[in-house]
């Protein structure tokens, strides 16, 4: 029998077609494994292991260094700078004399008041010798009074010689003393021309942050000669905001680092913690001294400051990603004993950061879901994608630290 040629070309086509179906069959057969003739397929999902140890709730703040004390050394006394012997950058001594005023008009001022110290104790003791002399002639009339020899105008004149002694001796003393006042002023003034560096606290070496004088520049009582800064310690400040605040304390240890050393940790404490907020920002500002023996930390550095609010052991703790909200409560989806399953269990979360979450309640020891949640329910069958250890994982010991930066990291309910 003769076929036709479009026939032929049909009934190819037809057997092609189901060829290509039933390898797409077989194909997705492979793919997708045998289904489960007494329930619903496995889902493929990823896990990880429970673990136990220390688990840190770190929180990452960014602030500035100040330095701890900050002044200006300014003239004391009117006159021609002689000499300045700092620069910027140049380290100075508590009471270090770093300037000189012209002294000869102050050195003749004390030899001036040196002369008049010398008359005025000349005149006292002047007076010292009148008031001898006046005592020893009213002794003289009391004891002619006491015998019935001497009027009584004669001792009352005696008696008023004495009392005008003793007047013109306790002037002579305020005088004495005026004068030596008037010593110690013009010592007092002529120490002035030598410009210390003094400042509060106790740091003992301070460094020139600028130089405001040169010599032969002609100053005032009051004008600025240099500003000086203390570089050790340095005070950092950060701003805190109400959830952290309560669990600061003055003396915490902190950790910081600067951008422009960023190998490199300083240690830190806190110092103060202001006791108002912000109204603005409801952010409360704490400041953190921070020892810099080598003077490596600058003023105005930004730096990032490592707080440890929490520090405790936990007995789970489980990657973030396998935390998971269903009908407003946290859950995390465990593995069964035989690992085929997984169990919906509710959860009271704790530390919440550094991608690992710690649970407070209940104590979980099998792998948690972290991929494939959304076709999960609790009883799910469930196969394991990835590789390693599918049950009875042994936990990890070690310690993790949870960190979050700047204010949006969680924390302990």
């Amino acid at each position: 029998m003769r076929i036709h040629p479009a026939t032929l070309v049909i009934l190819i086509l037809l057997l092609g077609g189901a060829g290509a179906l039933g390898f797409m069959a077989v194909t997705t057969q492979e793919d997708t494994g045998p289904a489960r003739a007494d329930g619903p397929a496995a889902v493929a999902v990823q896990t990880a292991p429970v673990r136990t140890g220390t688990i840190r709730d770190i929180r990452t703040l960014s602030g500035t260094l100040e330095a701890s004390s900050r002044f200006i050394v300014a003239a004391e006394a009117a006159g021609l700078l002689s000499s300045i012997t700092v620069d910027i950058a140049d380290p100075m001594d508590r009471g270090e004399v770093i300037a000189t005023i012209d002294d000869r008009r102050f050195v003749q001022a004390i030899e001036q008041a040196k002369a008049e110290l010398a008359v005025r104790e000349a005149e006292r003791s002047r007076a010292e010798t009148r008031l001898q002399v006046a005592r020893a002639e009213f002794d003289r009339e009391t004891a002619l009074r006491d015998e019935g020899v001497s009027s009584e105008s004669e001792y009352d004149a005696a008696l008023a010689n004495f009392e005008t002694a003793k007047a013109e001796r306790a002037v002579a003393d305020a005088r004495v003393a005026q004068a030596r006042a008037a010593l110690e002023i013009a010592n007092i003034r002529l120490e002035e021309t030598r410009v210390t560096a003094d400042w509060t606290g106790n740091a003992t070496t301070a460094v020139v942050g600028e130089r405001y004088q040169e010599a032969g520049n002609t100053v005032g009582i009051g004008d600025p000669i240099v500003a000086g800064v203390v570089l050790d310690p340095l005070r950092a400040v950060v701003s805190v905001t109400e959830r952290d605040y309560t669990r600061l304390a003055v003396g915490q240890p902190v950790t910081l680092n600067a951008d422009a050393m960023p190998r490199r940790s300083f240690e830190g404490r806190i110092a103060r913690i202001s006791p108002v907020f912000n109204e603005a920002s409801r952010q409360a500002r704490v400041e953190i001294t921070v020892d810099n023996p080598d003077l490596a930390l600058k003023p105005g550095m930004f730096v990032r400051v490592r707080i440890v609010l929490a520090e405790r052991e936990s007995h789970t703790i489980v990657p973030l990603q396998a935390v998971r909200s269903r009908e407003d409560r946290p859950v995390v989806f465990a593995l069964t004993e035989s690992g085929d399953a997984v169990r919906e269990i509710p959860v009271d979360v704790g530390i919440t950061q550094g991608g690992e979450a710690e649970i407070l309640e209940p104590r979980i020891t099998t792998p948690v879901v972290t991929l494939g949640h959304q076709l999960l329910d609790d009883g799910s069958p469930v196969r394991i994608a990835n590789e390693g250890p599918l049950v009875d994982a042994p936990a990890e010991e070690g310690a993790a630290d949870a960190e979050t930066s700047g204010e949006t990291g969680g924390g302990t309910p």
